[in-house]
């Protein structure tokens, strides 16, 4: 038995503590997704926005929560940049994460639904269905140049995400994946967490392109849970 101090609870359940840095033992798991009979779960998808001649403050993806009891969880969020149309002039401007508030209408004009069907994109197969795909919530991406539209919503006066936008210098080019949002909840920060009718919405931003398209890849890590 290791030598240490251990704490005997209510429950019958002992807690190791280190003798040397006094220090608890603990093993960090993943957000708890079932509760009362419910069992949500962990998700993954990996999408992309078509290539565009993005013009300046271009909604490029929406994501929509309308549950009223449940919760959506984000861990974390990268974005990319490729160049599939040469763009003739330097571009330097950003990919902007933002958080949206009373989001009561999807953003309906220029949008590419993102669907999966069952328990596609689940960490674990005795998860449950996302419940975005089942009617409490949705993703777009932009099919326009003018970007996404045709919602009702309040975005926050600044984002929680940036994502500088250079080396657009020819086809094939672009910039590397980069987190627009990672939460270190094995380290107590908080995640975003988003209830009924709150969303996020991902913005092109500094300048329009003049010439050319610019496909933007998108990888998204979330929970869905009963409480938070």
């Amino acid at each position: 038995m290791p030598t240490g101090v251990y704490l005997q609870g209510a429950s019958g359940y002992q807690q190791e503590v280190d003798r040397r840095f006094q220090a608890a033992r603990i093993a960090v798991w993943p957000l708890e997704y079932t509760s009362v009979g419910q069992v949500l779960g962990h998700y993954r998808v990996k999408t992309f926005v078509s290539a565009q001649l993005w013009a300046l403050g271009a909604k490029l993806m929406a994501l929509r929560w309308t549950d009223p009891s449940r919760f959506f969880v984000l861990l974390r969020m990268g974005a990319s940049t490729l160049v599939t149309s040469a763009v003739t002039a330097q571009v330097i401007g950003t990919l902007t994460l933002s958080v949206v508030r009373g989001y009561t209408v999807r953003d309906s004009t220029n949008a590419t639904p993102i669907t999966w069907t069952g328990k596609q994109q689940t960490m674990r197969t005795t998860m449950g269905p996302s419940l975005l795909m089942s009617g409490s919530g949705n993703i777009d991406t932009a099919s326009a140049a003018a970007g996404l539209s045709g919602g009702s919503s309040s975005v926050d006066t600044d984002g929680i995400g940036y994502h500088s936008v250079t080396s657009l210098a020819g086809v094939g080019s672009g910039t590397v994946r980069t987190d627009l949002f990672v939460a270190n909840v094995s380290n107590g920060e908080h995640p975003l967490v988003l209830a009924q009718y709150e969303g996020l919405n991902l913005f092109w931003g500094g300048v329009a392109l003049a010439s050319g398209a610019v496909e933007i890849d998108l990888d998204l890590i979330w929970a869905e849970v009963v409480v938070y």
